[in-house]
């Protein structure tokens, strides 16, 4: 991946992401070469934090099936700003039409290793499609149970809302996280199609206060089918990468461009969002 920050001369602020919602058109994404868009902003408020999700997806033109979380004003994959003790409540609504799914079968009931006996509790019908999607807010100690980070039950079919009430707890480690939908079988279509966003805890200036005050970016980046689907191990990758939806493309790699002022510094938020928990990794910087 190669990135290029332009550092010679006064550059505009970031393309705002309320341009996205001008299109229309669901999970948008951008032209390889282009200056990165930053992700928009939501903040807890008096100790929470609340929004309402749209799961969506649509197929591009080279074939490729997309997916995303977009608010109401059209805002895709959100960077949610929460403290330790904060509620998180989101509403998500499984936009993904019917005619997209097909049946899986049921879904198997995983047993906790560390108790008597397999949980016996259920989020939802455990009827699972290629639609069923839920979230994962991966990284945080949030609790794995019904309405917060349980994944294993947990099944939003298409056409249903669902209703999550996380308690970040109050001793939650300040920094970066993030959230996708995490259906055992089918989770890494949807996070490869764009399915994820940054969550933050915040007061990572009281760890490490050179960076308070600094104008901050937060960078994800994401793996991207390559147009044909070639064979591993090939002279063809089996994956490009994109920054912040920007693709940096086989066979050019045409940089991002990351713009900067000159002289100034900056704390990165690096996020590298892959479906592999091993490969997983939340990194700040400051440049």
């Amino acid at each position: 991946m190669q990135l290029s920050c332009s550092l010679w001369k006064l550059i505009p602020a970031m393309l705002p992401l309320a341009a996205w919602a001008q299109s229309g058109t669901p999970c948008p994404r951008f032209a390889a070469g282009r200056a990165i868009a930053a992700p928009g902003n939501l903040w807890s408020r008096n100790g929470v934090l609340q929004v309402a999700f749209a799961y969506q997806t649509r197929t591009d033109a080279n074939g490729n099936v997309l997916y995303c979380y977009t608010t109401a004003s059209g805002a895709q994959s959100p960077t949610l700003h929460v403290h330790p003790g904060d509620q998180l409540k989101i509403t998500l609504q499984n936009a993904v039409p019917p005619s997209a799914s097909s049946t899986m079968g049921a879904m198997p009931v995983m047993s906790d290793m560390t108790a008597p006996s397999p949980i016996a509790s259920t989020c939802t019908p455990a009827t699972m499609t290629s639609a069923s999607t839920n979230i994962h807010y991966h990284g945080t100690n949030t609790p794995p149970v019904c309405h917060q980070d349980e994944v294993i039950h947990t099944l939003v079919n298409s056409g249903e809302t669902f209703q999550y009430d996380l308690q970040i707890p109050s001793d939650e480690p300040s920094g970066l996280y993030w959230y996708h939908p995490h259906v055992h079988g089918i989770s890494e279509a949807a996070v490869q199609g764009g399915a994820s966003g940054a969550l933050i805890v915040e007061g990572i200036e009281n760890v490490n206060p050179v960076v308070a005050g600094l104008p901050q970016q937060v960078l994800i980046i994401r793996d991207n089918p390559v147009p044909g689907n070639p064979t591993p191990g090939g002279d063809v990758p089996a994956w490009d990468v994109s920054l912040n939806y920007v693709p940096i493309p086989w066979p050019a790699y045409t940089p991002a461009v990351i713009q900067m002022k000159p002289s100034e510094k900056q704390f990165w938020r690096v996020l590298n969002v892959r479906p592999t928990p091993s490969s997983t990794c939340g990194c700040n910087s400051t440049v």
